[in-house]
């Protein structure tokens, strides 16, 4: 009876959300129109030679998500090149980097459509899936349901928990007992699947193994160690930036800005609300590629997506935004580099971030006096030493996709 009043509330509050967001679609609102129209697209089809049988589907939430679980995808498409990936996204971002940087180990991309019982068993008898991943957080009821009611074996990679989920944990245990593992990167993480009774394995974050992947590939293009000497003025790396952001940095900016490259990459290039205060800070727009050359100091805005990992090469330090809103975005994407990296204080929920903290490579931002701080402290610094406590951090944390792939092995 408890198990029939969960679903009758789930069936209830996915039916709200969902209207909730076909309604901002009709007033207008940009991400949940691309949501609403993208769960109604056909699957876009990247490999047309490839059958279409031994399907893996894989889900993620985001570009993020997509970021963490390419590690897997390729190792799976290593030892099992035949099998034909199928990745599904929840929101426009995720697809959009998808298609704009397609990985040629994908056969097809989509959008999600909604979570329902109807379009879950729709879905599972389109495609019949040989085995399922699901990343990090985005986890869907209905089709973990229909998943374990078809006996396709489902994963939930590279997942962390809170203290939000053990005071649900009536609800979670719900959802998650229709994973057959459950991969998580922490070790409290590991506790309250134990405590669920849920099978889990601690195998760490997979966004080490693809930062480390892509640090190789752009370190093949340039000579980062000797950035130093190759640049006239500091470069200043502003990533992931929201308006919460540039309200506690942009009197340090204005102040530094003839004596620095400030490159202020937006989380949102499109967001209205970051206009006031690049006029306020007179920065120039940057529309093109042409961010590679800019060699006088000032305030730039960089209005291209998916360039943020390339700039942080050239960066003397960087900032990571989002720690004043509902959470820091990357910071290992900077941190990769052996730069000094700071963020705003909400990094409560990245477990690893705090490490970051203990290890020395990042601090934590409360007020623009200490962002001042951090900036003049590293004007100047020993980037060997950087270097070298990021390599031996990130060695530390390296190779959860091979684990990942050794506990799915078995059930291909």
């Amino acid at each position: 009876m408890i198990d029939g009043l969960f679903w009758f509330f789930y069936f209830l509050g996915t039916r709200i959300y969902f209207i909730g967001i076909r309604i901002l679609a009709t007033i207008g609102h940009q991400g949940a129109r691309q949501r609403y129209k993208g769960s109604k697209s056909p699957v876009v089809i990247l490999n047309e030679t490839s059958p279409r049988k031994d399907v893996i589907w894989i889900h993620c939430a985001s570009a993020g998500e997509f970021e963490l679980i390419i590690p897997v995808i390729q190792q799976i498409k290593k030892q099992h090149p035949s099998f034909y990936l199928l990745v599904s996204f929840f929101s426009s971002s995720g697809y959009q980097y998808a298609m704009k940087k397609p990985i040629s180990l994908v056969d097809a991309v989509c959008f999600l459509p909604d979570d329902s019982p109807w379009n879950a068993c729709r879905w599972i008898k389109n495609w019949n899936p040989k085995l399922a991943i699901f990343a990090k957080h985005d986890y869907w009821g209905f089709y973990l349901k229909a998943l374990k009611k078809n006996l396709v074996p489902t994963f939930l990679i590279s997942a962390t928990f809170s203290k939000k989920h053990k005071h649900w944990d009536v609800l979670y245990k719900y959802i998650f007992k229709n994973f057959n593992k459950i991969m998580v990167q922490d070790k409290f993480s590991l506790n309250l699947c134990e405590n669920w009774k849920i099978p889990s394995v601690l195998t760490g974050d997979t966004r080490f193994d693809r930062v480390v992947q892509r640090y190789q590939e752009v370190h093949l293009k340039m000579n980062r160690s000797s950035k130093n000497s190759k640049e006239s003025f500091p470069v200043c790396i502003l990533g992931s930036i929201w308006p919460g952001d540039l309200k506690i940095l942009h009197d340090v900016i204005i102040k530094y800005a003839l004596d620095a490259i400030w490159l202020i990459c937006p989380h949102k290039p499109d967001l209205k609300e970051m206009d006031s205060y690049y006029r306020k800070m007179g920065a120039i727009r940057i529309e093109d590629n042409s961010f590679h050359n800019i060699t006088k100091p000032g305030i730039y805005i960089i209005q291209q997506i998916g360039v943020l990992f390339e700039l942080y090469s050239r960066a003397h330090f960087a900032f990571i935004g989002g720690g004043y809103g509902k959470g820091v975005h990357n910071i290992l994407e900077a941190a990769v580099w052996g730069i000094p990296v700071s963020s705003g204080f909400r990094i409560q929920n990245f477990p690893i971030y705090k490490d970051l903290v203990t290890a020395g490579l990042l601090n934590i931002i409360h007020n623009k006096e200490e962002f001042e701080n951090f900036y003049r402290k590293n004007l100047k610094y020993s980037h060997e030493e950087f270097l070298k406590n990021s390599q031996k951090f990130f060695l530390q944390h390296y190779g959860a996709s091979v684990k990942v792939f050794e506990e799915i092995k078995h059930y291909m």
